[in-house]
């Protein structure tokens, strides 16, 4: 609008408030309403269209934090767990129209302020690599499923966009005040539904914490954010920081994951080195050790089976994988899908299909590696491989030359290395939002963090000098 109030004609700025309330929130209302009664052939197109405008009315701060506040927590209890939602469509459960809301989002966001994607930059192989993932469902004999991982595959670039934004325009303190907000609400959130449905635990038999997600799942999510809150407590000796590391840390033991503890001892490791605690380094291996060998879920139950050298009939012998189980898992996929599998595999996807027609309890490879070479070949794996080099060559170089970022470069560094180590032994593609989301976001943030003018995470995080 015009203002003429003195002699200069000049622009008014438009009211985005006002604007978001008279006619976004409105239509977002009605968007709802119509999803709700609409023929399921619609309805995620309304829904979609629902998300794009609350994410525009409010904006990418709060989108940032739908995505890391809630990472922890599983909604997929609304369906009974089934994706029975949109089934003419293939099917979602709610945590998939989570996915699906971010998305829509997150491109409604872009395509009104295009500068959201200037972060993309940094990345240009994984980018290739996305590309070339996405481009191989259309070779792959499960299309639907490969569709699925290609959005999981896009959904921690969308963190780390929004997360650089966030340090670049706002201010860095929200990185912790954010993850510090999730790991409560999933602490909560697993709390509370152990009290009210008596399910405290995913197995009979040995107690293992499920939290909402599961123990797997819970525990690795318990290891970035018990790694976040460690760095946060180290840098700045914050006593709340210290009490959610030991909450986070002992339900990472409750769960009995012992990848995820094998994970949050690899971080600690990574990130006491690079600040040169040497002492820190052996409490770590000591207390470590100790618990190990202690708690029953772990390392008690980790007994090798002999792995037998021919196997003509698996069907069977992988239920309840533990790591013999993975052993034959992996074996099986090695020899019947990386092995002439070509340069550029059988497509995204095809492995589920695999081993869902041969198994009754392990439809993913559990372990990332192995998947994306049977998947997308060597070609595949190369890329992946490469962008994740990247990734923390980048960090590291954050980490020497910018004493501003330097701090949150570090704990990016350990999130990358918690995220390689899991993904020997785990589908860690698969846990999107709540593990492989972290690294980008803890990237995004201190690449955002060096590129910023305002004050930096480390003098906020520093302890304050004495008088």
């Amino acid at each position: 609008m015009l203002d003429a109030s003195d002699s200069t004609l000049r622009l008014r700025p438009v009211d985005l408030t006002a604007l978001r309330l008279r006619y976004l929130l409105p239509i977002t209302a009605v968007a709802v309403l119509l999803g709700t009664v609409a023929p399921e052939v619609w309805r995620l197109a309304i829904f979609a269209m629902a998300a794009i405008g609350i994410a525009v009315a409010a904006g990418p701060q709060a989108l940032f934090a739908l995505m890391v506040v809630t990472s922890g927590v599983s909604f997929s209890q609304v369906t009974d767990g089934e994706k029975s939602m949109l089934a003419s469509l293939g099917g979602i459960n709610i945590d998939g129209l989570r996915l699906l809301t971010v998305l829509a989002g997150f491109t409604a966001i872009s395509l009104a302020a295009p500068r959201i994607l200037g972060a993309l930059r940094f990345q240009p192989i994984y980018l290739l690599f996305l590309f070339f993932a996405a481009t191989s469902v259309a070779w792959s004999d499960s299309q639907l499923e490969g569709a699925r991982l290609a959005t999981k595959l896009a959904y921690p670039l969308i963190g780390y966009s929004l997360a650089y934004h966030v340090c670049m325009t706002r201010s860095s303190a929200l990185i912790p005040s954010f993850l510090a907000a999730a790991a409560l609400v999933a602490t909560v959130v697993g709390l509370g539904i152990g009290l009210v449905t008596g399910e405290w635990t995913s197995m009979e038999g040995s107690f293992r914490y499920r939290g909402s997600l599961g123990f797997s799942t819970y525990g690795l999510f318990c290891s970035m954010t018990a790694l976040c809150a460690y760095a946060f407590w180290g840098s700045a000796r914050s006593r709340p920081h210290l009490v959610l590391f030991l909450v986070m840390a002992t339900q990472l033991v409750a769960t009995g994951t012992r990848v995820a503890l094998i994970c949050l001892a690899a971080g600690l490791l990574a990130f006491d080195l690079g600040r040169r605690r040497f002492g820190r380094v052996a409490a770590v291996v000591l207390v470590g050790v100790v618990i190990w060998n202690t708690v029953p879920t772990l390392g008690k139950r980790t007994g090798a089976i002999p792995f037998p050298g021919t196997v003509t009939d698996l069907t069977g012998v992988a239920e309840g994988v533990n790591l013999s189980g993975r052993l034959i898992v992996w074996q099986d996929v090695w020899a019947a899908m990386v092995q002439g599998g070509g340069a550029f595999g059988h497509g995204l996807g095809s492995s589920s299909t695999y081993l869902t027609g041969r198994y009754s309890g392990a439809k993913i490879a559990h372990n990332e590696y192995l998947r994306l070479w049977a998947e997308t070949g060597p070609v595949g794996i190369a890329l992946f491989l490469l962008a994740y080099g990247a990734l923390l060559f980048a960090l590291c170089r954050v980490a020497i030359t910018s004493p501003r970022a330097r701090e949150l470069a570090l704990l990016g560094i350990c999130a990358v290395i918690t995220f390689l180590v899991a993904s020997v032994t785990d589908n860690t593609l698969d846990y999107y939002a709540t593990f492989s989301l972290f690294p980008w976001v803890l990237a995004g943030a201190a690449f955002g963090l060096r590129d910023s003018t305002g004050a930096t995470l480390v003098t906020r995080l520093q302890p304050r000098p004495t008088q």
